[in-house]
């Protein structure tokens, strides 16, 4: 793979060169009264356009690729498109003054007027793609992250494009935001700075359980569950209310996708568990347990 890699490194520079001496050296090779010159003409600006190619490709293999690797995620599309438009207008510029002897005066003055009205046009999705930008360089998020936006949102990136984020949803539904509100909401990476999530179960004792006795309940609920995959919990009281005191069972999951899963079944077999010991001691805390989201800690 290094071979290929450096026969491509050594070889296109020097077709490159070739092509680019032939396009300056040979421009009077063929009269310009011949019949064949006009196709001379197109030789010579394909000689050119092969040479703007090549190089795009050499910087793409030399430093785009190199940088890439370098990073996390890779750099944005925009990038190598505008190296790329760059490459090519000048490579068109030449051919427009050298071979077909044009003046970029007016020609300039026309891309200038086109390039106003569409930026003006298009000034939009421009900001968005300077917004694409920005976040690529500083957000600390990449493609296959769980991130958590400020209303509790929570979602899987999918796609970074450069007007904004494509983000797989916990309902299997995709929603794509754009840069412009990526760069003024705030967003929790829920898979930085580690690969761990958590869930979380609240249920109600009656008041005359002591809570060390029902905290043991909990816990031995937890540790009866075998064929989850459940390797940490924590069985804390957290307040009071009308129908008793309200407990939180908090565990660790697997990844986020499963999270909804096992916190189902974790709830099914803990009142499976309470219904054994005493049916009436148990009361679920409907309320708390409808909107409770899994966290990173």
């Amino acid at each position: 793979m290094k071979i290929k890699l450096s026969r491509k490194i050594i070889i296109q520079p020097i077709i490159i060169v070739l092509l680019i001496f032939l396009f300056i050296f040979t421009p009077n090779i063929i009269d310009k009264n011949s019949s064949v010159y006009p196709y001379w003409k197109i030789l010579r600006s394909a000689m050119l356009l092969l040479a703007a190619w090549l190089s795009m490709k050499l910087v793409t293999l030399m430093f785009l690729d190199p940088i890439n690797e370098n990073r996390k995620k890779n750099l944005p599309n925009i990038i190598k498109d505008l190296i790329g438009s760059l490459i090519y207008f000048i490579a068109l510029s030449v051919i427009i003054t050298e071979v077909y002897g044009k003046t970029l005066t007016s020609i300039g003055a026309f891309f200038i007027s086109s390039w106003a009205i569409i930026g003006f046009a298009a000034k939009d999705i421009i900001a968005e793609c300077i917004y694409g930008i920005y976040l690529d360089f500083q957000a600390d998020f990449e493609v296959g992250d769980w991130i958590q936006f400020n209303d509790g949102t929570v979602g899987k990136i999918i796609k970074m494009k450069m007007t904004g984020l494509e983000i797989l949803l916990q309902n299997n539904t995709v929603l794509f935001i754009n840069n412009t509100l990526l760069s003024h909401e705030p967003i929790v990476n829920l898979s930085k700075p580690e690969h761990d999530y958590y869930a979380s179960i609240n249920l109600s004792i009656d008041f005359t359980v002591p809570i060390s006795q029902a905290t043991k309940i909990l816990s031995d609920a937890m540790k009866g569950i075998s064929d989850i995959n459940i390797n940490d919990f924590k069985v804390f009281a957290d307040s009071i209310q009308e129908n008793g005191v309200v407990y939180i069972i908090h565990f660790k999951v697997p990844d986020q996708s499963s999270l909804f899963e096992i916190r189902h079944q974790v709830l099914q077999r803990v009142t499976e568990h309470l219904r054994k010991i005493n049916l009436n001691m148990l009361t679920e805390n409907k309320d708390l347990n409808k909107s409770h989201q899994g966290y990173n800690f």
